[in-house]
């Protein structure tokens, strides 16, 4: 007997994530993340997949293995927190997949993100590192716990907390003399690193600055033989978005430029020829490079989502409300999966890909696909109990076009034991962004609403990612223009579509963009019964002078500054018409999102409570931006039981 989803499910859920292939193939490695609910935690372990007998076995057992490299194809190195870590350094463990027990490896005096390994022993490692270590005096306040300091932009970051001088730097390390060489700029934020198959030569993309960040980036070849490093593509006007070596010493590359109004294009893909110095432009296919489709069911993210595998380019595309797998053939993507849903990690060996996807209303497992038919076959079971046992309802979709021209999607889930002719309430769910896609996928919050008795409805209005950049830049310069029109249009044509939905309780919901829009929609309508935005955007002076991605996103997102046209981005700010609000609202936040900071709901709060309209706001400690997808579990379930409880009691 199936029962109903209930909010406090998740807690069953089995979280996967970083699947990798051995170097031969023969195995993969991946992590499984679980719940503890009562430690209010999530417990990871490394597990073990034999790619031909399709067994999986549990390699690690101290619940803190987040991350791994392979070091050959037996061993797999990883660090823990198992043993007595120094702050700034990196305990790594060695395991061998046939059996034992994992031994430390390395005691690294870095605080490492990457491993490779070069012939002679030393080691090639991605660390985060602080610009100046500053000791405190005796009887002085500590720098870092009573007080910490701002340089420069931007000084935090969401999930990170301060970032002030830190950098993201390239080491090359010998362990048998514990001595290290940075052979990355002093300030240069180094990513996308890559070492060569002939392991002579190190790639990275480059973003150097040392009071404000900017936008662009730079291509970087460093030659360990030789000692010197070369300016590939200097930093001046292309954000590089990610690179990854070819044959024969030719690095794949994604380039951002600005259009017209001064916002990033899709990227444009390039080939540079580190024997020749050339450049060749490959295309402008007008999709994002890597990126998923959106929900709250997946934790401990992907690895690469662009590999080069055998003469092949392969990497993961939003395409409209589907993540796809597609191969680089004669300059042109070719899809290679059949099958819709979402994707968020691949790995690839010979003519297989191993992937950790959302099909049909099924959770993250992992699949096989065979690279020449696109077939698909399921490897674990971890989350098949829980679908085989609860009610979760069918997402049903369809497409519609507005009075006005504009294409858009329409999901809808009906309320579980549905019966025609019975009046509903209903929610509309919104997504992030708003370069973000919604799609047919497994949605926990959403499930639980109609499992609550629920119509719930959800589009991706322009501004959403997967088709296209006129379609994702549509609100240049107008936030809150074209979007609450689509928005607009699909609450009425979901209502003329189903009679059932009842009209006069209708929720709206959802966090970041989201919470944007939500504040402007109640600032510009009453028809909504019931409002929870969170980690929301009120008042885009505010936002954009306080937050990580303010002083740059979003004032060319606005296309406006508080100096040069204070009148449009005023307008284009909830808070200037928040005193029309009469929708009783909920708002949710985390005193340590960066992204969206505290200040935009207080500001919303205290119009709303002035004002006298029905209002609440829920503040999490120790949370941030990512409060509804990775938040600690008791958190994730305090804040989806709050906005159950609002919407009930303003909708049923």
């Amino acid at each position: 007997m199936r029962t109903k989803v209930e909010y406090k499910d998740f807690e069953q859920f089995k979280f996967l994530s970083g699947i990798t292939y051995s170097p031969d193939g023969k195995h993969a490695a991946f992590v499984k993340h679980d719940v503890d609910m009562e430690g209010n935690k999530y417990l990871s372990n490394l597990y073990l997949l034999n790619a031909e007998t399709k067994e999986i076995k549990k390699l690690t057992a101290t619940n803190t293995e987040r991350s791994f490299w392979w070091e050959s194809n037996d061993t797999i190195l990883f660090p823990s927190q198992r043993g007595e870590n120094k702050k700034g350094s990196t305990n790594v463990y060695r395991i061998n997949i046939n059996g034992g027990e994992a031994q430390l490896a390395y005691t690294l005096p870095y605080a490492v993100s990457k491993i490779d390994f070069l012939p002679d022993g030393k080691l090639l490692l991605n660390i985060n590192k602080k610009l100046t270590e500053v000791k405190d005096p005796e009887n002085r306040a500590q720098l870092g716990k009573d007080y910490i300091v701002f340089e420069e932009l931007p000084h935090w970051f969401n999930g990170r907390g301060v970032i002030n001088r830190t950098r993201s730097a390239v080491v090359i390390y010998d362990p048998a003399t514990k001595e290290g060489k940075q052979i990355t700029p002093e300030y240069m934020n180094a990513n996308s690193v890559g070492l060569s198959s002939c392991k002579k030569y190190v790639m990275f993309v480059g973003n150097e600055y040392v009071d404000v960040s900017g936008g662009a980036g730079s291509l970087n070849l460093y030659s360990i033989e030789k000692d010197e490093l070369k300016v590939l593509i200097p930093q001046v006007d292309e954000n590089i978005g990610g690179a990854y070596w070819m044959n024969n010493g030719v690095i794949f590359f994604a380039a951002n430029k600005k259009n017209e109004k001064g916002v990033w294009h899709n990227p444009t893909c390039y080939e540079f020829d580190c024997k020749t110095m050339e450049r060749r432009e490959v295309g402008f296919f007008d999709h994002t490079i890597g990126g998923g489709i959106s929900n709250d069911a997946a934790y401990g993210g992907g690895n690469a989502m662009v590999q080069f595998v055998d003469g092949k380019l392969y990497f993961l595309r939003v395409n409209r409300v589907d993540s796809e797998l597609c191969v680089m053939e004669n300059d042109q993507p070719k899809v290679l999966s059949k099958v819709p849903g979402g994707i968020n990690a691949i790995t690839i060996h010979g003519n297989k890909c191993l992937m950790i996807a959302f099909r049909g209303m099924k959770l993250n497992e992992i699949y096989e696909m065979d690279l020449a038919t696109g077939e698909e076959t399921q490897i674990s079971t971890f989350n098949e109990e829980f679908f085989n046992t609860k009610t979760i309802s069918p997402v049903e979709y369809t497409t519609f076009t507005t009075d006005y021209g504009v294409d858009l999607d329409c999901f809808v889930i009906k309320p579980a034991g549905y019966k025609a002719g019975h009046k509903y309430p209903c929610v509309l769910s919104m997504h992030g962004g708003p370069k973000v896609a919604f799609g047919g996928i497994y949605h926990h919050e959403m499930q639980a609403q109609a499992n609550e008795g629920y119509f719930v409805i959800y589009t991706n209005p322009r501004g959403a990612d997967g088709r296209g950049d006129d379609f994702a830049n549509a609100l240049i310069g107008d936030m809150g223009g074209p979007d609450y029109q689509d928005l607009m249009a699909f609450v009425d044509h979901c209502i003329e579509t189903f009679p059932d939905i009842d009209a006069d309780k209708i929720a709206i919901c959802g966090g970041s963009y989201a919470g944007f829009m939500i504040n402007w929609m109640i600032g510009h309508t009453n028809r909504f019964a019931a409002a929870a935005p969170q980690r929301s955007i009120s008042n885009y002076m505010s936002k954009g002078l306080t937050t990580d991605i303010g002083f740059n996103h979003n004032m060319t997102q606005l296309m406006a500054d508080p100096w040069t046209n204070w009148e449009k981005m005023w307008a284009q700010s909830p808070l200037k018409y928040s005193f029309n609000a009469t929708t009783p609202t909920l708002f949710i936040q985390s005193d340590e999102d960066y992204r969206c900071w505290m200040s935009e709901p207080i500001q919303m709060f205290n119009v709303l409570k002035r004002k006298g309209v029905p209002t609440k706001m829920c503040l999490f400690h120790g949370e941030n931006h990512e409060l509804s997808r990775s938040g600690k579990p008791q958190n994730r379930l305090s804040r989806m039981e709050e906005i159950s409880v609002w919407f009930n009691k303003y909708c049923k």
